[in-house]
């Protein structure tokens, strides 16, 4: 694993799903309370943050830092966290070989030096919705592996009724399509 990775996009569910394997892949359950760290956004400061990254793992395989990070990659220019970012993108290069450095924000500022630092140091994993053509040939995999198959408008059907939220109009699929059951 890097040192550091940066979870972002408007899937949170997914961006927690990540934050969970990343967690199960490398900190040790017997000895979770002293190898994985969780910073809210009321803790974010880089003195905070670097201080939990310069601590040493006890039986994992690295010691996890999380931090809630959207303070440090808002829109604005000035304060405190505009600061920390600063520093923790200067601190990137330089963070321990035994961490593992989870930032966690939905809709981080691509010009901010953290970001930066995070695409040249680490992983950035942005997980936006699907556009449509990924989306109907996803599902349109899955539902070959079971010997199935099914109208493109169906599918998109499907997703809007199950609450992906991109799609919002309701298709209306041809009467005679013979595919238009799942």
């Amino acid at each position: 694993w890097p040192r550091l990775i940066l979870l972002c996009g408007d899937e949170s569910y997914l961006v927690h799903w990540a934050c969970g394997f990343l967690k199960e892949q490398v900190v040790n359950p017997a000895v979770e309370a002293l190898d994985y760290i969780r910073l809210s956004e009321d803790e974010v400061t880089a003195s905070a943050i670097m201080s939990a990254c310069e601590t040493l793992p006890f039986m994992s395989a690295k010691k996890l830092v999380q931090v809630d990070a959207d303070p440090l990659f808002g829109s604005g220019k000035e304060g405190d966290s505009a600061d920390s970012g600063k520093a923790l993108a200067e601190y990137a290069a330089k963070l321990p070989e035994s961490t593992l450095l989870v930032l966690v924000c939905s809709k981080p500022n691509k010009t901010r030096s953290l970001y930066k630092a995070a695409a040249k140091y680490g992983l950035v994993f942005d997980f936006t919705p699907l556009d449509e053509a990924t989306l109907k040939g996803w599902l349109s995999k899955r539902l070959a592996q079971y010997g199935k198959t099914c109208d493109q408008t169906m599918l998109l059907n499907f997703v809007k009724a199950n609450g992906y939220a991109k799609y919002d109009a309701v298709l209306v699929p041809n009467a005679d399509d013979k595919n238009a059951r799942l």
